[in-house]
């Protein structure tokens, strides 16, 4: 046994800890435990034989009497326990038949919702599978006590057990489920997904042939002097390709299937093995019902395309054209100015009256005031108001611009009538294609068109069916011209003046299904062809991505370049308050001030921003980071000096007061070399000595001719090892 104790005056171990071994016990403690054992042993003897014995129904030690009592006992009983389970029957029925009604209505409500979400004849994303099941089981909840309340209730019920058990297949890996859910690739001929095939499995086990690049002298010496050149800024910010599949959704729903269940899963893997991400935009997913409700569905994907546009090293943008224009929903944030301007030129007072009731006055904001669409929620029969709203808008826009008419179908104008005509998926096509200078490199158009899809539509004996409003614009049974004209302008005119050649893919017409059919021979070999074709462009980007990516590393230029980018895009948003006008007219009077002419106080000390979390701080700094660069890289006249600007926080070597100093001080060391042992790669390790280092760099070294302007953003954002909080 050992143990330990703490030291003491008594302890002789030269740690205080000891090891005892325990000696046996006297020869007469022995003896008397084992009377006590013996003894302990006869009484439970004694006792077990005194116990009653259970035989032929009845106690061995019972008289008749005590037995006959028993029995009655027993008896009356199993009657109460019998009365109890008859009554909780009872009170079961009666609370079934009270919830029967409220069930069938929350079943009838999500049975619907999980015929959306399990349609039959497609290919369903691993998220939807999740939803679906946790709606099924909602709904087994709800049909829990029902079992036997009726036919209806029943057969909804199995139609729930149906829908579980493909789920359950295919978390199995059930090859008869993989048709309804994750094999798009076997209905149109496969037998392997991409990644086995043998074409694709040899480009996918290619090695990577790494070539780095050597960096320019004049791109490292502009990131280090904190010169904000946009060309060289607005990089990836990962290593990544992400690109915003766009197109109408209810025709190309095959396509885009078949894309995320063959092709999406191959280049995901396919760029990770080359230290990359391919990430595919799809707007299908994700968008939550209140967006949607609240008039955000058209914002959200712009703001997913302006992602994509900023982080992609690749492709950014993809058009699968069909034979649809798409939804054209009015603007759900019109500018104060623009939306009075608007209603001096609707024609008709109810009109007018519905507008100003459907759009209201939010001056939350900080450039201009807006008018706001409000929540289709809170109005009731909102497709009647939305359709005379969509009619009243065009009009008055079409007559307030009346001269500018011929913006709507320029490709590269943004005029704001546009807003008031064209499609969401036309903003798109806009902000991904024709408003960008490189969407010769950025962009690619696939187009795929349905031979007659007009004559079938508008066949008097409907032989489309009501499939056909899916592949065309429809309005009440008929062709929506307006949309036909818009896209036909699109598609043949505004897309081929600005897109090279190159960038486009057609393909031969098809016979109409109905609709693009997985099954149809000749559906599958466009479909295998859609597939090849999107594959091998979307590796050819990646490829490229990689090579434009492979350059010879810097710590130091790097941790400046990343650190001048956070600044560099958030200064583009920068929009300057009244509450913030003295903050940056003190900061340009600080940095204008010549070192010379500060007193012997200023000449040490710094300007500090101060004030509570979210008012703005971080944008004020960026916007004197952006003015301090225009200052020291002036084509003429301008003084050559440095920016140096730490966002702390942001990446490892800004987080704690060491790293940050080392990467400061190495910074420093490239802009002001000195024939001293402090060279870059001398640098002192002991913190003090770094301290020491950093006073004498800013004190010593930096000159009026090449004066520093440092910055440092988020101080509170350090951890407080050597007391970084403290500013010692």
């Amino acid at each position: 046994c050992l143990y330990s104790k703490p030291v003491g005056d008594d302890d002789h171990s030269e740690h205080g800890l000891h090891a005892v071994q325990h000696q046996p016990a006297r020869q007469g403690e022995n003896d008397r435990t084992t009377q006590m054992t013996q003894a302990y042993q006869a009484n439970r003897r004694a006792s077990a034989a005194s116990v009653p014995k259970f035989e032929g129904g009845r106690f061995n030690n019972e008289t008749d009497a005590q037995f006959e009592k028993r029995k009655a006992d027993e008896e009356k009983r199993e009657e109460e326990q019998k009365g109890d389970i008859e009554r909780r029957s009872k009170v079961k029925a009666a609370a079934q038949q009270s919830m029967l009604a409220e069930s069938k209505k929350l079943g009838n409500k999500y049975m619907n919702t999980l015929a959306e979400l399990v349609p039959q004849d497609v290919s369903l994303p691993v998220k939807d599978i999740v939803q679906a099941y946790k709606c099924m089981c909602y709904c087994r909840a709800a049909f829990g006590l029902l079992n036997e309340s009726g036919t209806e209730v029943q057969e909804q019920l199995d139609e729930l057990e149906r829908v579980n058990a493909r789920i359950e297949q295919e978390a199995n890996g059930s090859s008869d489920h993989r048709k309804a859910i994750d094999s798009m690739w076997r209905q149109v001929g496969w037998d392997l997904p991409r990644g086995k095939r043998e074409k694709w499995a040899k480009r996918l086990e290619e090695e990577l042939q790494e070539n780095m690049k050597p960096r320019q002298k004049e791109e490292l010496e502009g990131f280090l002097r904190g010169y904000m050149d946009e060309e060289s800024l607005k990089g990836v910010a990962r290593k990544m390709v992400r690109y915003l599949l766009s197109s109408t959704f209810t025709d190309t729903s095959v396509e885009r299937n078949l894309l995320m269940d063959d092709v999406t899963p191959f280049l995901q893997e396919y760029a990770r093995r080359r230290g990359f991400e391919c990430v595919t935009t799809e707007m299908r997913w994700g968008i939550r019902s209140e967006a949607s409700a609240d008039h955000q569905t058209s914002e959200i994907c712009m703001q997913e395309l302006d992602r994509c546009i900023t982080e992609s090293g690749g492709i950014n943008y993809i058009l699968i054209a069909g034979q649809k224009y798409g939804f054209r929903p009015p603007p759900n944030k019109i500018k104060e100015s623009e939306f009075k301007a608007l209603m001096q030129h609707v024609k008709h007072e109810e009109d007018r009256a519905l507008l100003e009731e459907t759009f209201q006055l939010d001056t939350n904001n900080v450039v201009e005031n807006q008018y706001v669409l409000q929540s289709r929620t809170d109005s009731g029969n909102w497709n009647e108001k939305f359709t005379r709203m969509q009619r009243a808008l065009r009009q008055a826009a079409a007559d307030l611009w009346s001269t500018h008419l011929s913006e709507l179908r320029k490709p590269d104008s943004e005029h704001p009538i546009k807003w008031y005509f064209f499609s969401v998926t036309e903003e798109e096509v806009s902000r991904g294609l024709f408003w960008r200078e490189d969407r010769n490199q950025k962009a690619y158009v696939f187009k795929r068109e349905i031979e007659g899809l007009e004559q079938i539509a508008t066949d008097s004996t409907r032989k489309g069916g009501p499939l056909v409003a899916d592949y065309i614009d429809m309005v009440d049974d008929d062709l929506d011209p307006e949309a036909a004209k818009l896209l036909k302008e699109q598609q043949q005119q505004m897309i081929p003046a600005v897109l090279d050649k190159t960038r486009l893919k057609e393909y031969k017409a098809l016979k109409w299904g109905p609709g693009i059919k997985s099954e149809e021979p000749t559906h599958q070999d466009y479909l295998r062809e859609f597939a090849d074709d999107f594959c091998t462009l979307m590796l050819q980007s990646i490829d490229d991505a990689v090579a434009e990516a492979a350059i010879e590393p810097d710590p130091v230029v790097d941790e400046a370049r990343d650190h001048l980018r956070f600044a560099f895009m958030r200064a583009k948003t920068f929009t300057v308050t009244s509450a913030a006008t003295e903050v940056t007219q003190q900061i340009a009077k600080y940095l204008s001030e010549q070192h010379d002419q500060l007193s012997p106080h200023n000449k040490r000390a710094a300007f500090v921003v101060w004030g509570p979390s979210g008012v703005g701080k971080t944008y004020v700094m960026c916007d004197a980071v952006e003015k301090a660069s225009a200052k020291c890289n002036a084509p003429e006249g301008g003084v050559k000096g440095s920016v140096v600007v730490r966002f702390l926080g942001t990446t490892p070597d800004s987080s704690n007061v060491q790293a940050l100093l080392k990467s400061l001080c190495m910074q420093l060391s490239r802009l002001y070399p000195q024939d001293t042992a402090e060279a870059e790669d001398l640098l002192p390790t002991d913190f003090k000595e770094l301290c020491m280092l950093f006073r004498r760099q800013l004190v010593e070294w930096v000159s009026p001719e090449q004066p520093l302007y440092l910055f440092l953003d988020s101080i509170d954002q350090l951890d407080d090892s050597n007391a970084g909080r403290r500013l010692e």
